[in-house]
Order: C-alpha cells, then structure tokens, then sequence
C-alpha cells in the first residue's frame, strides 16, 4: 500500500509480508536519487471514521494503551481531482505491545482500526473467532462495558440524561386564559377585517400593514391597547 505523507515528495510503502519487504527495500535503494528509510519492527495503523475535530493527540494517547506511538499523520488523497487534500484517514507508526481491536471509542466516536496482520474482532462484542451478523454472546454497551443494552441507551450516556430530563419534565401550565369556541371565531374575524382594511388604506409593507393593524384594533377596543 502507498500512501503519500505531509512532506513534500515523501510516500509510506508497506508490504505484505516481511519477505516482500526486505526484497521491495532492496529494489528501492538500487534507484538513483531515491532515498529509502525501512521500518524495524513497527506497524502502520490506519485510523478511520473519526470526525476531524477529534484531536491527533487524543487518539495517540488512547493508541499508546497498545504499544509506543512514534509518528502520525493525517493521509491525503495522492491522485485525482482531489490530490494533496485530507481523505479522513490517520495514520500512526507503532511498535505494538499487543494487538489492537478492530474498533475503539475516542472522543465519543467509533473509529476502525486497521493493521497489517490484525486479528479481527467483533464489532458487536469486541472477541475474535467470529462476526457480528453470527456473534453469540449478549449484547455489551460500549461505553459503559456493562451487557444487555448498546451505546445508543446507555443509562450513563450525557445524552440519555438530557433525554430522561426533558421527558420527566412537568406539563404546562393548564391554568392560563380559557377561549370559548364563540370568541375564538370573533378573533379571527377581526384579524381578517384588519387585513382587508390595512390593504384599502394601500402599502406600506409589512410596517404599513401593523400600523394598519394597530390603528383599527385601537379604534374598535381602545381599552386593550393603553
């Protein structure tokens, strides 16, 4: 896989066996002007589906719980209308002390993980040995850790909270003015008769049209509008 990185003219080649790399590396440093910088024991971890407002430092802050974090970068598109803009994707250079899940939460969201030689997992439960559509075990939240229910009802969610809180909140107020279905009918007709009038009495735009409004309700109940 090749990857183009920040630096100008710079590109990240990884292989898919130590093999094919200790050959791909031979071949690389036979060509003139090409200067090639083989990786020892690490890892490229892609990061994808993160928002871009979650910080570099916090993911590599929640990677580091899985081994040393020596470079990361955000991955550009390399071809295409869209070369040298950001794809989404973060990449990490990582000596790996033990394998990372395919997914983890960071910063509210679910990003996917993804290395050469990664072990599955579950997207439902976090094991190996299987998929999500045929998981056996019960369903675990990934927030709290805690089984039967997922994220999106998670009781210690903030948002769940807020929920809760609006929908235990009190009824209005029933206790304000009351209209019979008579005055109702008279107000509208009021309303009505107050536009036609405003119209006669000609423009003005919406200000002509409340002054309008206002003059004819004054004249009509002067009491209501001291």
């Amino acid at each position: 896989m090749l990857q183009a990185l920040e630096a100008r003219n710079t590109y990240d080649l990884q292989f898919k066996s130590d093999a094919a790399r200790v050959k791909g590396v031979s071949c690389l440093k036979g060509v003139e002007g090409l200067t090639v910088t083989p990786y020892d024991g690490s890892v490229a971890v892609t990061v994808l589906y993160l928002p871009f407002e979650v910080d570099q430092r916090l993911v590599a802050r929640v990677l580091s719980e899985y081994g040393t974090v020596s470079e990361m970068r955000w991955c550009k598109y390399t071809a295409g209308e869209l070369k040298g803009i950001l794809n989404g994707k973060r990449q990490f250079r990582m000596e790996l002390v033990r394998d990372i899940p395919s997914f983890l939460f960071i910063g509210g969201s679910r990003a996917h993980i993804r290395y050469f030689c990664q072990p599955r997992t579950c997207f439902r439960c976090g094991e190996e040995g299987h998929e999500a559509k045929s998981c056996p075990n019960k369903v675990r939240c990934n927030l709290c850790g805690e089984e039967g229910h997922v994220f999106g009802s998670c009781p210690t969610s903030y948002s769940n909270h807020v929920s809760a809180d609006v929908g235990s909140a009190p009824e209005p107020s029933q206790t304000g003015p009351q209209y019979s279905t008579q005055e109702l009918e008279e107000a509208a007709l009021e309303v009505e008769q107050d536009f036609l009038a405003s119209k006669q009495c000609g423009g003005g735009g919406v200000l002509g049209l409340l002054r309008q409004t206002v003059r004819h309700r004054w004249q009509r109940h002067p009491d209501r509008l001291k």
